[in-house]
């Protein structure tokens, strides 16, 4: 870890202090001493940094004691063990007349990230005289504004960034007064354990436990197989063909056990497929018992019978089908008769107009010819072209005349499809009342049966 800053407020004998160990001039230099008179603040400001990291200051821990004293700045406090202070207790740190304190370290961490510890204390209504409220750590990484504020996950994540617990960090990183000699008189393993966290060789301290967990493990499944391979003992060549004989006799018993029981399972496999041919064949004679029973009872003759008269009436159902057909036929080429019969009569209309006009028209030219004679040539002239003109309109007319013989022609077709049509719808009648007879009689017996 590395220290940044220290902010120190009310603590001891110091009122407000901020230490930069970033900046200029203990940024500059490598290393630097912390000198003063007596009780100017000198171990103040290491306390500090142990109040901020792990709420215990070095000057109180020294104390083995569990002597307390009562607190005269106290009133209106009536239980004893609210004015009673022990002498360890960090509340003594707290400057007299004062109403809190505090102390914030920012440093970085194992993992290379700032982080901000902060301890802090007061009294209760910000009055010199109020009892002392609970301790509050808080713990913050800078950089995402995470927190920790209850003890164990404070305590759990410092020990974590900074890499040693409160004696180690008091025995290593800050040796107070007096504290370099308890370091120098530590056991062995103590100072191993100290020294290898300062170096960082403790993971080769690892890699050798594990190297010895190895060799240990290896060790034991060596003397295991010694032991086993000591417990073998080897067979003479009389013993060994002895075994070689029993197991050639154990291998021919085990054949002829497996061809028993491959037999054995074939026998029982047959049983097992007689006994269901044979339930099969019991449920197929039941089952043909039964239809046979049904095939000689009355309901089902009579449902014979009328499947029978059903499929007589097959035909009939034809005839019906063409019957209706033919309906729509006939009701087709009556809705069309009218027309027709209206196109008949204007042609008609139109021939005998057309024939008024024809007499009139060959009067015309009877005349004309009489008349040619007398006639000089311009005006005969005009007369043929009259003439020609004429015979263009009798050609026409005699157009319009065949065009009426035509529709004449499908008006009396259109009348034999009608007399047809009426002719073959009689028939069908007939027929439709002959399948409407047998059909009520099928619907009388099928009405007669049980209903399942």
């Amino acid at each position: 870890m590395k220290l940044k800053r220290i902010t120190i407020h009310n603590i001891a004998s110091i009122a407000d202090a901020e230490i930069d160990f970033v900046a200029s001039p203990l940024a500059d230099t490598p290393l630097f001493l912390i000198a003063g008179p007596t009780g100017a603040g000198k171990s103040i400001i290491l306390d500090s940094v142990c109040l901020a990291l792990y709420a215990r200051a070095p000057r109180l821990t020294r104390f083995k004691t569990d002597e307390k004293y009562e607190d005269s700045t106290l009133v209106g406090v009536e239980k004893e063990d609210d004015r009673n202070v022990g002498v360890d207790a960090n509340r003594q740190l707290m400057r007299r007349s004062t109403v809190e304190c505090f102390a914030k370290l920012l440093f970085e961490g194992n993992d290379g990230n700032d982080y901000e510890a902060q301890w802090h204390l007061h009294r209760s209504r910000n009055k010199a005289t109020g009892k002392f409220q609970k301790e509050e750590r808080t713990l913050t990484l800078l950089k995402t504004g995470e927190t920790w504020t209850k003890k164990a996950d404070f305590e759990g994540k410092v020990q974590e960034v900074v890499g040693m617990k409160y004696e180690q960090f008091c025995r290593t990183s800050l040796l107070a007064q007096g504290e370099f000699t308890r370091f120098l008189q530590s056991k062995s393993d103590e100072k191993a354990e100290i020294l290898e966290r300062l170096t960082g060789i403790d993971i080769y301290s690892a890699v050798g436990r594990k190297i010895a967990e190895h060799a240990k493990a290896a060790s034991d499944a060596y003397d295991r197989c010694c032991q086993a391979v000591a417990g073998i003992s080897l067979l003479s060549d009389e013993e060994k063909a002895a075994v070689a004989e029993a197991i050639d006799v154990r291998k021919k018993r085990i054949e002829e056990v497996k061809a028993e029981a491959d037999a054995a399972d074939a026998k029982r496999k047959w049983i097992a497929d007689n006994a269901t041919f044979e339930a099969q064949c019991v449920e197929a004679r039941r089952r043909a018992d039964n239809l046979k029973t049904a095939m000689e009872s009355d309901e089902f003759k009579q449902r014979r019978q009328l499947v029978a008269d059903y499929d007589r009436s097959a035909s009939a159902r034809v005839y019906l089908s063409q019957r209706d057909k033919a309906r729509a036929d006939a009701a087709a080429l009556k809705k069309e008769l009218p027309g027709l019969e209206r196109s008949l009569e204007d042609a008609d209309g139109k021939g005998k107009a057309l024939e008024g006009d024809i007499c009139l028209t060959n009067k015309a030219l009877d005349a004309a010819t009489k008349r040619l004679v007398a006639i000089d040539k311009p005006a005969l002239d005009c007369r043929l072209k009259k003439l020609n003109d004429a015979r263009v309109l009798v050609s026409g007319l005699d157009g319009q005349r065949k065009l009426i013989d035509t529709h004449a022609e499908t008006i009396a077709e259109s009348r034999k499809k009608l007399k047809a049509a009426q002719e073959r719808i009689s028939v069908e009648k007939a027929e439709y009342d002959s399948a409407r007879h047998c059909t009520h009689r099928w619907r009388c017996r099928l009405a007669t049966l049980p209903k399942n």
